[in-house]
């Protein structure tokens, strides 16, 4: 995940440098990327749990069904789901502290000079 955020942060350089150029501060651009890390790790968690539930309903229904002649009750826990969404904004959004906080440390005036 921190070698995704760090790529995404190489490409976005010119525009970080151009935020930071028309006068958003360190801070502000460091907490701008964590936002935008948080809601990534949102948006992931709220996707993955209808998925997880597919494939385990999958998994219950069918091929425990098929392969083993047995199945078993599918319980979803609403605390284990929350449990996993929150697990996944704290995974991303640890990871995000290390590129966000190189991103706001560059200095705009080089960025916009190597353009």
């Amino acid at each position: 995940m921190i070698a995704a955020l760090l790529a995404l942060e190489l490409e976005r350089t010119r525009e970080l440098g151009l935020l930071r150029a028309l006068g958003m501060t360190q801070a502000g651009l460091f907490g701008l990327l964590l936002v935008e890390t948080g809601l990534t790790g949102l948006i992931a968690g709220l996707i993955s749990v209808p998925v997880g539930i597919g494939i385990a309903a999958t998994l219950v229904y069918v091929l425990y069904e098929r392969c083993f002649g047995w199945s078993m009750d599918l319980h979803v826990d609403p605390v284990i789901v929350a449990q996993g969404i929150a697990l996944a904004v704290g995974a991303a959004l640890l990871a995000g502290i290390y590129p966000a906080r190189r991103a706001a440390r560059g200095s705009p005036a080089a960025v916009l000079r190597n353009d």
